[in-house]
Parts: structure tokens; C-alpha cells; sequence
């Protein structure tokens, strides 16, 4: 199980950093980068080993990497990294995915409702997400999916199809369990509640966090901090500060965002305390440098993460 995890891990992982560096590329040399060899050994009937020599032309603005530095990790040997298996022990009690959920997969609305009831944060996880799938229409079942971060829905659709008042009612109620998972200890729910709220909403507008007129003249990077799901991200590590040294630089900040984290972390904390609900706690990371771990990794890793990329 603690391999499972850390590979689903190191999936998350890997990519938003690459996707982070993406956002805010290193200074490469990119419009002449020459084609290069990729070198293997082939048998060949008599026994004897011969070399196959393809060449790979560079694919759009990705840097061509010709070989590995020596020493580094590949895909396998990182996740099973002892440091990144004891973050992900570590990261499942407050997350809304991950393969403990799925002991909750066979069990019907009335005994999740049951177990969120006595306070259980990962049946509430999984109702909100039941109430995510009924809103677009998709079997409930599949909620445990949908939390392992199986694309089951359109996002173009979800971004321009009106919502039916019946689909509203399904994300108000997922939005609520969200919430209360997030409140009793799974608080990187609050991702989820951002996301969901932003599609009830329309967004950082609707939500009432700027005008249109402030959106409008924000930069790329300042809309993007201003995503729900990415703003309530930034709450979740202000709430819990202890894991904000190792996941709160992947996600993009602005001045705007920072002020309304502020006030949201205020409500958060406030509804614990008149609920008598504890703040939540978390042991420090064994990791304190997600620049340090992607160093680690082999180039030819990296860059054939930046080529699926470029594929979507």
C-alpha cells in the first residue's frame, strides 16, 4: 500500500513541478536545438548485439536532452525515494485522494452518511465527490475515480455548460462535504471546494474576489493564482502551515491572492473555533526542498514529462 500511495504521489508530484516549471521556464536556448541519437543495443539472430540509431527531432519549445547527469533517479528509483514514501504516509490524513479511500468504494450514501456523521473526513471526501458525479450526470459509483484523479469529466463542457437547477443542488451539496471534510482534517478538500465553488460561481468574479475590470488588467499569472481551486490550495497551507514548505511554491501567488487568502483563512479558522472543532495539526515534513528532489531526477524523465505535456 505505502508503494501504491507514493506512486500516486510522485505522479502529482512530478508533474505540477514540471508544470510549474513550465509556468515559469528556466532561460534555455530553444529555436536551434539540433536533432539528436537516440542509441540502443538490438539483438540480432547470431547471437551478437547490434545498435539501432534513431534519430529525434526537437518537439516545440522543449529542450532536448542528450544525456543523463550520473547518479540520477529514474521514475521508479524516485518514488520509491524513502523521504517521498514518508510524505505521502504523511500527506494521506489530510488529503481528499489517495488509495485509502478506497476502502470506502463498496459502501452506499447511507453509511458514508453513517461514518461522516462520527466526524469520518474521508466518507465526507467521497459523498462530496458522489455529489460531483451526480451533478454531471455520471454514475456515483464512480466518485472513487474521480478522487484518484481519473478524467471523467469534460472540462471544456464544465466550463461553458449552463448548470440545470438540479446539477446547482448536487454542487452545493458537494461543496458543503468538501467543507466538512476539509474542516475535520482533510483540508486539502478545501481544492476541491475551491474548484467546485468556482463552477457555481463563474469564477474569481462571481465569487466576488475582484471586479471584471481588476480581472481584466491582472496578468496571466495573476488570473491563474486567482483559480478557485488554486487560491483555496494556498488557504489549505495557510491553515496548515507545516506543509507549506514543501507544496506552497508550486502554485502561482499574487499581492491579490495573498489578501484573500487572508480573509478566508480567518473564516476557516473562525468556524472551527465556534464549533468547537480542533485546528488541525500535521507532523513536519521529512522533506523541506521540492527543488532539491526534482534535481535529483534523470533529465530524460523531466523531458519526457515536458513531451506528453506538449502532446495534450
Amino acid at each position: 500500500m505505502t508503494v501504491i500511495r507514493a506512486s500516486i504521489f510522485v505522479i502529482i508530484l512530478v508533474g505540477v513541478f514540471i508544470g510549474y516549471r513550465v509556468w515559469q521556464p528556466p532561460e534555455v536556448e530553444m529555436e536551434s536545438a539540433p536533432a539528436i541519437q537516440d542509441v540502443r543495443p538490438v539483438a540480432v539472430p547470431n547471437g551478437t548485439v547490434d545498435v539501432e540509431v534513431e534519430t529525434i527531432l526537437p518537439t516545440g519549445n522543449i529542450p532536448i536532452i542528450s544525456l543523463d547527469q550520473p547518479g540520477c533517479l529514474t521514475e521508479r528509483q524516485f518514488e520509491e525515494l524513502p523521504e517521498l514514501m514518508q510524505e505521502a504516509e504523511r500527506m494521506e490524513a489530510i488529503s481528499a485522494s489517495g488509495t485509502a479511500l478506497t476502502a470506502y468504494e463498496n459502501l452506499g450514501e447511507d453509511s458514508l452518511q453513517s461514518f461522516a456523521n462520527q466526524g469520518d473526513s474521508a466518507a465526507m471526501v467521497v459523498l462530496g465527490a458522489m455529489q460531483v458525479m451526480r451533478a454531471y450526470k455520471i454514475d456515483d459509483s464512480r466518485a472513487i475515480d474521480w478522487l484518484s484523479g481519473k478524467n471523467l469529466i469534460d472540462d471544456v463542457n464544465i466550463g461553458t455548460d449552463e448548470l440545470s437547477g438540479t446539477a446547482s443542488l448536487a454542487l452545493n451539496e458537494a461543496a458543503y462535504w468538501y467543507y466538512e471534510a476539509a474542516s475535520h482534517g482533510r483540508v486539502m478538500a478545501l481544492q476541491q471546494y475551491g474548484q467546485v465553488k468556482g463552477r457555481l460561481f463563474g469564477g474569481p468574479v462571481g465569487l466576488g474576489w475582484v471586479s471584471q475590470a481588476e480581472y481584466d488588467a491582472l496578468t496571466l499569472g495573476e488570473k491563474n493564482s486567482l483559480i478557485p481551486n488554486n487560491l483555496y490550495g494556498q488557504v489549505a497551507y495557510d491553515v496548515v502551515p507545516a506543509i507549506r514548505s514543501v507544496f506552497s511554491d508550486l502554485s502561482p501567488v499574487s499581492s491579490k491572492q495573498v489578501e484573500i487568502r487572508e480573509k478566508l483563512r480567518v473564516e476557516f479558522d473562525r468556524n472551527l473555533d465556534d464549533r468547537g472543532l480542533p485546528r488541525i495539526q500535521i507532523a513536519a515534513a521529512a522533506m523541506t526542498s521540492m527543488e532539491y528532489l526534482f534535481e535529483r531526477i534523470c533529465d530524460s524523465v523531466k523531458h519526457e514529462e515536458l513531451r506528453r505535456r506538449s502532446l495534450q
